[in-house]
């Protein structure tokens, strides 16, 4: 279904691409002399496996929400967009939470009585 899309559907593949070479650019401060082919062929399998689990299949699976340390990228907005929005549900909507650490973990600031 998404590997489908992202062959025939010129904008949903621009999405998809935009998220690697997101992914592809942090990649290469860390490592200059990486392959960015290998690994944005490596992205590409690695999102359209992962896009129809996430969005399609947890929406269908009846899931309100996904709680996320990140915001969405361009993606998962856009498998959420052509798979999920546009058949009405109100499913898999995205939540972005940040978590502050304040020293150490709760289990030893607050210990269960």
């Amino acid at each position: 279904m998404v590997e489908r899309e992202y062959q025939s559907n010129h904008d949903y593949r621009d999405e998809i691409d935009r998220t690697i070479l997101t992914f592809l650019q942090r990649r290469v401060k860390v490592d200059p002399e990486s392959c960015l082919i290998t690994h944005f062929h490596k992205c590409r399998n690695y999102l359209l496996e992962e896009c129809p689990a996430i969005m399609p299949l947890w929406a269908e699976q009846g899931y309100d929400f996904i709680v996320y340390p990140q915001p969405m990228t361009a993606a998962m907005a856009a498998t959420h967009h052509r798979f999920v929005a546009k058949k009405k549900m109100d499913k898999a909507n995205w939540l972005s939470l940040r978590f502050k650490r304040t020293g150490g973990s709760s289990a030893t600031n607050h210990p269960i009585n």
